[in-house]
């Protein structure tokens, strides 16, 4: 917001991006100037959690959820490699679940997106027999 009385911007944004503000400024006498201004919001640091996930075992059902900071509504999304076969990315919670009856290491990454800030972790899942 901009203070009327002192022209102090301020505030927290909820949108990252470029935006350019027209401010006049007007003396008691009627006289005024006008000025654009560009105004770039970054996104803040999107940190995935947790730093690394626990092993699984084949025929038993896995469960761990992935998060973001800072807080916001993100969607969870798989960037890259594959999950094991039965295990599900949910992407409005970040669960990781289900049951898989396949052993091995599974590297990928999960993104975490709000808008047009988002983040990664890549992530080694290891599937014990």
């Amino acid at each position: 917001t901009l203070n009327p009385t002192t022209g102090v911007i301020s505030g927290t944004p909820t949108a990252a991006g470029t935006f350019t503000p027209t401010i006049k400024a007007t003396t008691s006498a009627g006289c005024f100037a006008t000025k654009t201004y560009v105004l770039i919001i970054s996104c803040a640091a999107v940190t995935v959690n947790p730093a690394s996930l626990p092993s699984g075992n084949v025929n038993v059902a896995y469960n761990q959820t992935v998060s973001a900071t800072p807080a916001a509504a993100y969607t969870f999304s798989l960037q890259t490699g594959s999950l094991p076969p039965g295990i599900s990315l949910n992407s409005a919670t970040g669960a990781l679940s289900g049951t898989t009856t396949v052993a091995g290491t599974y590297n990928f990454t999960v993104k975490a997106a709000t808008g047009s800030c988002s983040g990664t972790r890549a992530y080694t899942l290891v599937i014990n027999p």
